[in-house]
């Protein structure tokens, strides 16, 4: 029981809140409970992943350009 829905918020909240790519959130989260999200799931869950990178680089570059400024 809980291995697809609450697995997938416990590793939206990782991805999201303390920086985890999807892959170091699903090794963190099975060190102490079974994860396996279902097919849909973890789609949703790629692509989060695809955008928190995204946001992340564009977060990097702008404050390494403000601060050559």
């Amino acid at each position: 029981m809980g291995r697809s829905r609450s697995a997938t918020l416990v590793l939206a909240y990782l991805m999201i809140h303390r920086n985890m790519t999807l892959v170091d959130a699903i090794q963190q989260v099975a060190k102490n409970r079974c994860v396996l999200p279902n097919r849909g799931f973890l789609k949703q869950l790629r692509e989060l992943d695809q955008q928190l990178v995204q946001q992340r680089r564009q977060a990097w570059h702008s404050g390494d350009g403000e601060k050559e400024l």
